[in-house]
């Protein structure tokens, strides 16, 4: 069998700035490179396709500007960021046989967006976070080379060109947002409440509407109750309601197409629907069998 190996080389480096406007605040700049290689897997799987390139190694380069505040009464955060990409490695909504999600490149696209985070605590027991991304998540002049297939023997037989100046990538919400309450009813019990929004995705990356999944609102609640132990160790017992308000969502899902050269397609979607409001239950034991300290 013929075996090809295939080295790469990466240098990634980072610069920051970090400047203090008094005790409370502070602002800072970076600029950042990162690259990765498509892994074992992306690249077997794309050998078995109609791709006519070869996977490349992705390199981004990331740029931030940020503020921080922290005080006595609250602890806040905005980042900027822009994630300028090449060759990003991309999921394309297809799975192979077992599942795993297929990845290509697309030669120029970006991440950019403005992060916020929160927290503000309302009482000495009750204490509310919050964070929120804002974002664009675009391929720019992309040129998607779709396979024809004949429409008897199913062969593949050429490449159509399609150019799109801008495009959305592939599960990459605009917004996403979540808040948790937390409430710490004594020293050995707490409550939260977590909510989380995700806004429309899709699930492609050529902005297809019918391969767009809707924005979902979920909330869970967690409850934990922590007992010392005379020896040292511990009892922790955590209880979880998750999709507290029996929301139904998709937040996942899968596509399969085919082109035919008498301009006809067959189509298969996939959609992975979530689970209504279900519970579990954790318990933990440290050092429950230590009584070296008794």
């Amino acid at each position: 069998p013929l075996i090809t190996i295939k080295d790469y080389h990466f240098v990634n480096p980072k610069a920051g700035l970090n400047y203090e406007l008094n005790k409370y605040q502070d602002i800072y700049a970076s600029v950042a490179v990162g690259q990765r290689e498509p892994t074992r897997t992306d690249i077997k799987e794309s050998l078995k396709t109609d791709d006519i390139e070869e996977l490349q190694s992705e390199l981004l380069v990331d740029y931030e500007l940020g503020y921080r505040l922290k005080t006595n009464k609250l602890a806040f955060s905005a980042n900027f960021y822009y994630m300028d990409y090449k060759n990003q490695l991309v999921p394309t909504g297809v799975l192979n046989d077992v599942g795993y999600k297929l990845m290509d490149n697309v030669e120029r696209s970006y991440r950019a967006g403005l992060e916020l985070v929160a927290a503000v605590p309302l009482t000495k027991q009750l204490i509310l976070n919050a964070n929120m991304t804002l974002s664009r998540n675009k391929i720019l002049d992309y040129t998607n080379m779709e396979p024809i297939y004949d429409p008897i023997t199913w062969d593949f037989m050429t490449y159509e060109a399609l150019h799109y100046s801008s495009t959305d990538l592939a599960f990459s919400p605009n917004i996403i947002a979540s808040a948790m309450l937390t409430w710490s009813i004594t020293p050995q019990c707490a409550v939260g409440l977590n909510t989380k929004y995700v806004g429309a995705q899709y699930f492609d990356n050529l902005s297809t509407k019918s391969n767009k999944l809707d924005p979902y609102c979920i909330s869970n609640l967690n409850a934990n109750y922590f007992v010392p132990l005379k020896n040292g160790g511990s009892v922790r017992i955590d209880l979880f309601v998750y999709n507290l308000f029996n929301a139904k969502y998709v937040n996942n899902a899968w596509t399969y197409e085919m082109t035919f050269a008498d301009h006809t397609q067959y189509e298969e979607k996939g959609f992975f629907a979530q689970a209504p409001v279900n519970f579990a239950l954790k318990l933990t034991l440290s050092n429950f069998l230590d009584r070296s300290k008794q």
